[in-house]
């Protein structure tokens, strides 16, 4: 993130009323929190299977492992299906933070997550119906072009066009 990214984000929360903005901070906070524990579990995943491959002997003692029951989960994790259940969660938290907000601007990133865990899990689950990833792709590019249109247009509360200005309220112009 850039310095006028941040301070754009910093001054659209600021704005919101103390609910929204309390909203946002859990919902910020428990996507960082599923997205830690996402990346940390597939890095100790790819760590336990490159010692698995390489059987590093004093690292990979086999039998030890073989018992040790959160070894063999991690090496059963199916990837795709955790990223996809991990992008459906967020989902779920950005679609319950839509609720606190005014306005329909915030439905379209939990729709472009949804869909982009529905295409994960289908890899996942039904690896010769790869062609419904497609499908999937499409709607995200259509999702992604009706975000675009509704920045252009000026239709969500924050994202106005930075070079208007607001008229000043008649009581202010008078004095």
């Amino acid at each position: 993130m850039n310095a006028q990214t941040t301070t754009e984000n910093n001054e659209h929360t600021e704005a919101l009323n103390p609910v929204t903005r309390a909203a946002h901070i859990v919902k910020v906070g428990l996507q960082c929190l599923i997205g830690t524990t996402l990346m940390a579990t597939l890095l100790l995943k790819g760590a336990a299977e490159l010692m698995q491959t390489l059987q590093i002997p004093h690292v990979w003692d086999k039998q030890a492992l073989e018992q040790s029951t959160f070894m063999a989960h991690l090496l059963s994790i199916h990837t795709f299906q955790y990223i996809g259940k991990a992008l459906g969660i967020s989902a779920g938290i950005d679609l319950g933070y839509m609720l606190f907000t005014e306005g329909p601007d915030e439905a379209l990133t939990p729709l472009m997550l949804g869909i982009s865990s529905a295409a994960f899990l289908t890899i996942s689950e039904h690896p010769d119906n790869n062609w419904t990833v497609g499908v999937y792709v499409l709607c995200i590019l259509v999702l992604m072009f009706c975000m675009k249109k509704y920045d252009d247009w000026g239709l969500g509360k924050s994202d106005a066009p930075k070079n208007l200005t607001r008229a000043a309220p008649a009581t202010r112009a008078k004095k």
